[in-house]
C-alpha cells in the first residue's frame, strides 16, 4: 500500500465472525505494481437466441446465456455477493424457471418492473423483444441462484375489429303553413238626401292593406323541398251608388 492511501471497514446487521489483524510487513521501497485487469469479450449472441447479457459485475462468470441464448443463468453453483448483471430479451417469449433460489431479502431478479426473490421465480411470464432483465445481490449470504429458459416464441392473436355502420339519419320535411288574407269589402256608397238627382256620386276610394306574409327559412338539411302555399288576395268591388227619390 502506498503512503497517503485508505483503507475501510465496514460490517452489516447480522453474523460475526473473528476478524482481522493486519500488520506491515516492512517498509516498500516503491509502490507495489498492478497487472492490468483482463476483461472478457462476451459473444455475440446466435442469430435464434432470446437472450443477451449486455453488462455483469463481476464480469468473470457473472449471468451468461447457455443452450445457444435459450436460457440464462447467474453463474455456476451459488452466486457470489455484490453481483449485478443485465440481460436483454432478443425474442418476445414465455419464461420458463429451471431453478430458483435466492436470499428473500436482498437478492433480487426484476423482470417488467417486478422484483423476484427467495423460492419465487418469474414462471410462465411473457416478455417482450427489447426489453431487459436485471439481476442484483447484496453483500452476505449467496444461494444457488438462477436457470431461465424461454418456453417458446409468443404469437399475438389477430385482432378484428367489428365494422361500424351509422345509422341513417332523415330529417323531418318543413312546410310552411298557409297564409290566407281576409278579404277586404268595400261599405257601400249612398248620395246625401235632399241631393238632386243626376248630381255626381264620388266614391272615398278603398285601399286594402298589403299582406306580408313572414318568410320561413328551413334548417340546413336534407330533406323534402320546401313550397309556400300561394296567398290570394279577394277582389275589392265598390257597391254601385243609389239616389234617394225626391
Amino acid at each position: 500500500v502506498a503512503a497517503g492511501t485508505t483503507i475501510s471497514w465496514s460490517t452489516d446487521g447480522s453474523v460475526t465472525r473473528a476478524g482481522f489483524i493486519i500488520c506491515s510487513g516492512g517498509v516498500a521501497t516503491s509502490a507495489p505494481s498492478r497487472a492490468p485487469t483482463r476483461v472478457p469479450t462476451r459473444p455475440s449472441p446466435p442469430a435464434n437466441a432470446y437472450f443477451a447479457v449486455t453488462a455483469a459485475n463481476p464480469s468473470a462468470n457473472t449471468c451468461y446465456t447457455t443452450t445457444s441464448g435459450s436460457c440464462f443463468t447467474d453463474g455456476p453453483g451459488s452466486h457470489a455477493n455484490r453481483e449485478t448483471c443485465t440481460i436483454r430479451v432478443l425474442r418476445s417469449t414465455i419464461l420458463r424457471v429451471t431453478q430458483f433460489q435466492t436470499e428473500s431479502c436482498c437478492d433480487r431478479l426484476t423482470v417488467n418492473g417486478r422484483t423476484y426473490s427467495g423460492n419465487t421465480g418469474p414462471v410462465n411470464v411473457a416478455v417482450a423483444a427489447g426489453t431487459t432483465i436485471s439481476w442484483r445481490t447484496d453483500y452476505s449470504i449467496t444461494y444457488a441462484g438462477f436457470i431461465i429458459c424461454s418456453g417458446g416464441g409468443v404469437t399475438a392473436a389477430p385482432v378484428t375489429a367489428s365494422p361500424i355502420t351509422a345509422a341513417p339519419e332523415t330529417a323531418a320535411p318543413v312546410t310552411a303553413a298557409p297564409v290566407t288574407a281576409a278579404p277586404v269589402t268595400a261599405a257601400p256608397i249612398t248620395a246625401a238626401p235632399g241631393a238632386p238627382v243626376g248630381a255626381p256620386v264620388t266614391a272615398t276610394p278603398v285601399t286594402a292593406s298589403p299582406v306580408t306574409a313572414s318568410p320561413v327559412t328551413a334548417a340546413p338539411v336534407t330533406a323534402s323541398p320546401i313550397t309556400a302555399a300561394p296567398i290570394t288576395t279577394a277582389p275589392i268591388t265598390a257597391a254601385p251608388a243609389t239616389a234617394a227619390p225626391d
